[in-house]
């Protein structure tokens, strides 16, 4: 049986990077998302985004070849 491979972490004394999923798409993130001046640095409309539209963004990351990762203290 092929066991699934851990997702990647990267720690830190301050904090730690890992792959983002599903259940990271809550309405702080996407408040985030919308905030103006996150807005400006981001490759994305953050201001169109939905809850919905952000969980499929995210599900379209397989983290075996596209990853995207969230930062967390």
């Amino acid at each position: 049986m092929n066991a699934k491979p851990e997702a990647p972490r990267l720690e830190t004394e301050r904090f730690y990077l890992r792959p983002l999923s599903c259940e990271d798409a809550t309405e702080r993130y996407l408040g985030w998302l919308r905030d103006p001046e996150i807005a400006d640095n981001l490759s994305t409309d953050g201001g169109n985004q939905t809850l919905e539209s952000l969980r499929q963004y995210i599900a379209g990351h397989d983290n075996k070849n596209k990853f995207l990762f969230g930062i967390f203290d």
